[in-house]
């Protein structure tokens, strides 16, 4: 089968994650894939992710750098970083990220992304990028730990999903491009916007579910954190403000 372009954009489809994962081996590194409407979105901890038709960006990117795959922590935290970066583009100011990689708008969830890797013969061969970003959702139906909020309402403005999705996929690439060279400043970035610090969460530390003061983001992306006196890293895991 012969190589296939890069760009897709579907106006309904299952899960813009799951059409990559099944034609990976015979698409291009950084191929994008966005849709309309998605029946089956989920993110993290397998939640469903629901949003209504042609209101939001949602979208994944598929990764076969070697490199970039090998800095997997980093890209999880670095595509965070890009929406930051894209908001701020947007005018946005009251903008954090969330440890691993949400983003928050006035302490509201605006975005959720999701990495996951793929193996073929034993070996990582790729990184799916799962992106969905609130732009202009007008309500949210259900319960939530965390309100969700929307760029749309941050500001009372409708934002054309075209223009942002260009600016994302722009920012995206360079952000990459960058971590790739190891000139990123995305660490920084997220420490300096780390929605997380200073605050007791909820985590789960060796089976069990404990509470923490967040202290910060490590070198190594870990999450730093501090538990009866003593100063400890996560790696990976869900953080909650509730038991």
């Amino acid at each position: 089968m012969k190589t296939l372009k890069r760009n897709f954009h579907f106006d309904k489809i299952d899960s813009t994650s799951a059409f990559l994962k099944c034609r990976r081996l015979f698409l291009r590194n950084f191929t994008f894939v966005s849709a309309g409407f998605q029946t089956a979105g989920h993110g993290r901890m397998g939640r469903t992710w629901v949003s209504e038709k042609h209101e939001n960006l949602l979208f994944s990117v598929l990764i076969k750098d070697k490199k970039l795959i090998n800095k997997f922590s980093s890209v999880s935290l670095a595509v965070a970083v890009t929406i930051f970066k894209t908001l701020s583009e947007f005018g946005f100011n009251d903008i954090s990220i969330k440890w691993p990689n949400d983003v928050y708008a006035s302490g509201k969830k605006i975005c959720g992304i999701l990495l996951e890797s793929t193996s073929d013969n034993g070996e990582i061969s790729s990184l799916i990028i799962g992106v969905g970003l609130n732009v202009n959702a007008k309500e949210f139906k259900g319960e939530f730990i965390v309100p969700p909020t929307s760029m749309f309402l941050q500001t009372g403005e409708e934002f054309p999903l075209d223009i942002v999705k260009k600016k994302v996929y722009k920012n995206l690439k360079n952000e990459l491009k960058l971590l790739k060279k190891g000139k990123s400043d995305y660490l920084a970035v997220a420490r300096e916007n780390n929605f997380l610090v200073n605050k007791k969460v909820f985590a789960e530390i060796n089976g069990e579910k404990a509470q923490i003061l967040v202290k910060g983001i490590a070198n190594d992306n870990c999450l730093i954190y501090e538990l009866n006196g003593k100063k400890n890293t996560i790696f990976a895991g869900e953080i909650t403000f509730h038991i």
